[in-house]
């Protein structure tokens, strides 16, 4: 194969999970299929955590058992509200690293490649938080290409600890698996909550702390969740100088949110996908937040409605004490069929919606009808964090992301009224803020601001509601 320069292509459409490749061949027609002829061969996942921010390198090796050259489109899920860092494709038997270019250069350099016979490398953002990636050729009777993705997660707050979360449930055999973590300056032994295998522990050598474990023809079964406790609230601010006159803002706040009660809903709308995506969803973290709810709004009416190629209303029922007892059973008892429509999404007529799907429309686009604060609810590992975070966030309600959270903290959302980031104040230094939009802030916060002169020395205030 000739040497080329990759060129690496993101593309964010207008809408992160196991941490698992999929891979699919080329069926003939023009469009992809799964097969057991090119496989996931290897999956090595290498994480280095410092402070809050952790960089993860996964690297994946795909074979090819067939008879016959192929070529093979990968899709690899992240964790929510994180991006592909770096790409890198085998080329010549080396890993060559791309380079980030816009939409419009990318296809231009992609077209003017392909024409000389080369396929260069591109990863794009499709929908949900799913990078894809092409990769050809996977040689015949055993060839294999190498595909590696880094990625930056910033650990997230949970009671006093910091916690490192990495979804690694997978249904198929992968024939070899390696992890490593390893975590600096740390005088704490980090706190293990969950792991792939029994074999995962941490040992300490000096104020490094390192755990792995290798395995062939392994299935996980298990997330990798990893607490950090915190001994105290502590807030720190961080300017650094960019190119010319610019710097960049990171402030780390301690924030005492102390949420209010809201005035409990008693006309409740749940909506229910049962798309055949939806079996996938936990279901029993689902029905554990739901159980907590009922707890504390104990009397009130539901109303079931059902999301998949078509948007139906259900059972009506009547909760007396918190005994939500035949809820749960006709919840049980859903048929999960066919695709999401969410152009399917009709008017309710309720006072709050709690929203549980992925996220992911499988036909129509979004028609969001709702006025009523909507709740959009995951529990599942491949979902599209975005669009559940536009609806909550359009409607006045909150994204609760069960995958990665205990729904019986997570249920305060449901029940509290937050706080909120609302912005900073206009200053004609800064050109530009993260985040942009309206956010809650809970427990800590983040907030960060580019200056297109000098630094304003945090003259500009920061502005919440509760």
């Amino acid at each position: 194969m000739k040497n080329l320069y990759i060129k690496i292509f993101l593309f964010f459409p207008m809408l992160c999970f196991a941490q698992i490749p999929t891979i699919e061949t080329g069926d003939g027609k023009g469009g992809y299929e799964k097969n057991n002829q090119v496989v996931l061969q290897k999956l090595n996942i290498e994480t280095k955590i410092t402070g809050r921010i952790s960089t993860n390198i996964v690297t994946m090796v795909f074979k090819n058992y067939s008879n016959r050259l192929r070529e093979g489109r990968v899709t690899f899920p992240l964790p929510e509200g994180v991006n592909a860092s770096g790409y890198a494709l085998d080329i010549n038997g080396k890993l060559r690293n791309a380079v980030p270019v816009e939409k419009e250069k990318a296809r231009e350099v992609y077209e003017t490649i392909k024409k000389r016979n080369i396929d260069p490398g591109i990863l794009e953002k499709v929908e949900g938080n799913n990078f894809r990636t092409t990769i050809y050729p996977i040689n015949a009777n055993g060839g294999e290409r190498t595909v590696q993705i880094t990625y930056n997660y910033e650990l997230k707050k949970s009671g006093n600890s910091y916690e490192y979360f990495l979804p690694l449930n997978y249904t198929s055999e992968i024939p070899e698996f390696n992890i490593k973590t390893t975590v600096f300056q740390s005088t704490n032994p980090p706190q293990l909550e969950e792991k792939p295998d029994g074999n995962f522990d941490f040992v300490k050598n000096g104020n490094v702390w390192v755990a792995e474990t290798h395995r062939t023809k392994y299935r996980p079964g298990n997330n990798l969740k990893i607490n950090f406790p915190q001994n105290n609230d502590s807030q720190s601010v961080l300017i650094q100088k960019a190119l010319g006159d610019s710097s960049y803002f990171l402030a780390n706040i301690a924030v005492n949110s102390n949420e209010r009660a809201k005035k409990l809903t008693n006309k409740l709308a749940i909506v229910w996908d049962n798309s055949l995506s939806g079996k996938k969803r936990d279901h029993s973290k689902e029905l554990s937040l739901l159980e907590e709810y009922f707890k504390t709004n104990n009397n009130l009416n539901v109303k079931i409605y059902f999301l998949n190629n078509t948007f139906e209303e259900g059972q009506a029922f009547k909760i007396n004490d918190g005994n939500w007892n035949e809820l749960k059973a006709y919840l049980l008892k859903t048929t999960y069929d066919g695709g999401t429509d969410f152009g399917q999404l009709k008017s309710i007529r309720e006072d709050e919606i709690l929203f549980f799907t992925d996220g992911l429309s499988s036909f129509g686009e979004l028609k969001l009808s709702w006025n009523k604060p909507t709740y959009t609810i995951s529990s599942s590992n491949n979902v599209n964090f975005n669009q559940l975070k536009f609806i909550s966030n359009k409607t006045g309600g909150e994204f609760l992301n069960l995958s990665e959270n205990d729904p019986k903290k997570e249920v305060k959302k449901l029940l509290s009224q937050p706080l909120k980031f609302l912005g900073i104040e206009n200053n004609a230094q800064l050109s530009e803020i993260y985040p942009s939009l309206t956010q809650t802030v809970s427990q800590d916060f983040f907030t960060d601001r580019d200056f297109k002169g000098k630094s304003d020395n945090g003259k500009s205030k920061i502005r919440v509601w509760k």
